[in-house]
C-alpha cells in the first residue's frame, strides 16, 4: 500500500523490519527492486543473495539478478541468468521479454 502511494522510503523501512523479524522471499525481492530503482546495486545484490538462499529456483529472483547484472554492465551475465530462468520456467514472460531486449 505504501508503494502504491509513492511512499518508497517508508515502504523500504517497513520491509527491512519485516526481513529482520522473518526473512521472506517477497520482502527481499521487493527491497531489491527498490534498491535497483535507486541504483543502489550493492544493497540490491545483498537482498537478492538472501532471497536466492531462501528460494534458489524462484524466477523473480533470477530475473532480478539478471537486471542487476545488466545494470553492472555484465551483459553476458544477464543473458546467462535469463536463460537459466527460462530453462526452469519457459513461460516466464519477464525473462523472455528481458532476453529479447538484451539481445
Amino acid at each position: 500500500l505504501l508503494l502504491e502511494h509513492g511512499r518508497r522510503d517508508e515502504a523500504t523501512a517497513v520491509l527491512r523490519q519485516a526481513v529482520e523479524i522473518a526473512p521472506s522471499n517477497t520482502a527481499l525481492v521487493t527491497l531489491a527492486r527498490l534498491a535497483l530503482d535507486r541504483d543502489d546495486l550493492p544493497s540490491a545484490a545483498e537482498y537478492l543473495r538472501q532471497a536466492e538462499r531462501i528460494t534458489p529456483d524462484d524466477p523473480y529472483v533470477g530475473y532480478n539478478l539478471a537486471v542487476l547484472a545488466d545494470k553492472r554492465g555484465d551483459r553476458a551475465g544477464a543473458i546467462r541468468r535469463l536463460e537459466q530462468v527460462l530453462v526452469r520456467n519457459p513461460e516466464f514472460r519477464l525473462a523472455r521479454d528481458g532476453l529479447a531486449q538484451i539481445r
